[in-house]
């Protein structure tokens, strides 16, 4: 299947328009294949967003997806990206730590034992940062863990699964 074919123009009548140009969502120049002769726009496993917009429903006044309609591309892509980084780390009990809240993680180089000593985390220079690992993080799950004990104390963890989107 072409997407770009005169034939299939219903599965771009959602893009955007601008500089009397049609925005198309896949590019006749990027190729696929051992010999790149494959357009991409070709491709049967191409993927294809279809959203009911219900345009009769409120006159010519926009409904409730027709924004939906129009950023669906980037929307996914956002999505697709959130699970670029992701870890689990479990850290002392706060109630602050919530799903949706960000946080800021600071991970050291991987350097000798002597050299981490140095490190005042309140004085990080950049060069001692992982910069792949460092950065600001949303939280996606919180599972607090409560003990109590008689030997030990009463502790409170957060178990957090952390995301963010890009790797700098």
């Amino acid at each position: 299947m072409d997407y770009l074919a005169e034939k299939n123009d219903n599965l771009r009548k959602n893009t955007i328009k601008g500089d009397n140009e049609d925005r198309i969502v896949f590019s006749p120049d990027f190729r696929l294949g051992r010999d790149e002769k494959s357009p991409i726009n070709t491709l049967p496993e191409a993927h294809q967003e279809f959203i009911a917009t219900n345009t009769g429903a409120y006159g010519n006044n926009p409904s409730y997806n027709s924004d939906m309609a129009e950023n669906i591309e980037a929307l996914n892509s956002y999505m697709a990206l959130m699970n670029s980084v992701s870890q689990t780390i479990k850290l002392n009990g706060d109630f602050n730590f919530n799903p949706g809240r960000k946080i800021g993680l600071i991970y050291p180089r991987t350097i000798e034992a002597e050299a981490y000593k140095q490190i005042v985390p309140k004085n990080h220079q950049i060069e001692n940062l992982d910069k792949m690992m460092t950065g600001t993080y949303m939280i996606v799950s919180a599972i607090h863990t409560f003990e109590f004990g008689e030997l030990v104390g009463d502790t409170h963890f957060t178990d957090l699964e952390v995301r963010k989107d890009s790797l700098f």
